[in-house]
């Protein structure tokens, strides 16, 4: 039977090498699970795994708010070290879109009437985070509190059974491909929700 020589410990240079050999094998390893995502961009895929090897449910990615849309977030997502680009930079091909709750969303919403209360949503000028609720009579007015923020950090989970239920419809050089379901949702752990306003805005009219 053949020996083979034990692995080198500690901070030596073969056992870095070799630390560095099982990393490339792992990362080349197919995966025996669905527990992972897999994000499209103008170079090529990202493999997102999961935390855990073993496989099933979803995962959470630390991610940071670059861009405010009207569905979801475009993100970065912090790396192993904790790190993550700074959040003025500009990497929009490389932006992991993150969907934003359902009660939160645009979409779904904006000219719906759910259980008698017809709903209009402002635009981008004002994040989507405005929205008008008439029924009958009554007539308010709802903003989201607390508001988002660019480079605000969230939580976002994958591989999430039944899907996010968000489809992205951006442009077609922004890294996704258009109409393709996006697979990364937040958590909203800081617990934004809509809630009644009365301070008037120049747009209120419009709505």
């Amino acid at each position: 039977m053949d020996t083979y020589p034990r692995r080198p410990t500690g901070r030596s240079r073969q056992a870095e090498w070799c630390r560095h050999i099982e990393q490339l094998v792992r990362e080349r390893t197919p995966l025996k699970t669905d527990a992972y995502g897999i994000e499209r961009t103008v170079n090529g895929y990202w493999l997102l795994l999961p935390k855990s090897g073993r496989g099933g449910g979803s995962f959470t990615q630390r991610m940071i708010v670059k861009q405010i849309k009207s569905d979801w977030f475009n993100c970065w997502p912090y790396d192993k070290n904790g790190e993550h680009p700074s959040y003025k930079e500009d990497s929009s091909p490389n932006y992991i879109k993150v969907a934003k709750p359902w009660e939160l969303r645009f979409s779904d919403w904006d000219g719906q009437t759910i259980d008698g209360i017809t709903f209009s949503y402002a635009g981008e000028d004002l994040d989507w985070a405005r929205r008008k609720a008439t029924k009958d009579s009554i007539t308010e007015f709802h903003i989201v509190v607390r508001p988002w923020y660019i480079g605000e950090i969230i939580l976002a989970a994958t591989s999430i059974t039944g899907g996010t239920d968000a489809t992205d419809d951006g442009p077609n050089d922004d890294g996704i491909a258009p109409f393709s379901d996006l697979v990364w949702e937040d958590t909203n752990q800081a617990a934004h929700a809509w809630a009644e306003t009365d301070i008037a805005d120049p747009g209120d009219d419009d709505l």
